[in-house]
């Protein structure tokens, strides 16, 4: 499956930008408050930018699959580590009761 290879080498190069993303985060203890405030706007322009081409080769993958495929990936990126931590909620006062 092509979409699958994109997909794959998406997440690999992204994965690659966002650990050498990771290992700048030393330098938001270096400097004054501007040059603190500006390494946060490039480390996260650089994860947003890994995160857009992973998501560009993510949707034609997604499209290709069946159904049965679809709830697989539905399952597996639904965190369940509360609402602060994921994309995935956390149990609400609703949830419980």
């Amino acid at each position: 499956m092509t979409e699958w290879t994109a997909f794959a080498e998406a997440v690999r190069t992204g994965g690659d930008e966002l650990l050498t993303t990771c290992e700048r985060l030393d330098a938001l203890h270096e400097g004054d408050a501007p040059a603190r405030l500006a390494e946060v706007e490039m480390l996260m322009e650089k994860a947003l930018g890994a995160t857009r081409r992973i998501r560009g080769a993510f949707d034609p993958l997604y499209a290709a699959l069946d159904e049965e495929q679809r709830a697989t990936v539905e399952r597996l990126t639904r965190h369940r580590h509360g609402r602060h931590h994921g994309y995935g909620g956390g149990e609400t006062e609703e949830k419980k009761g």
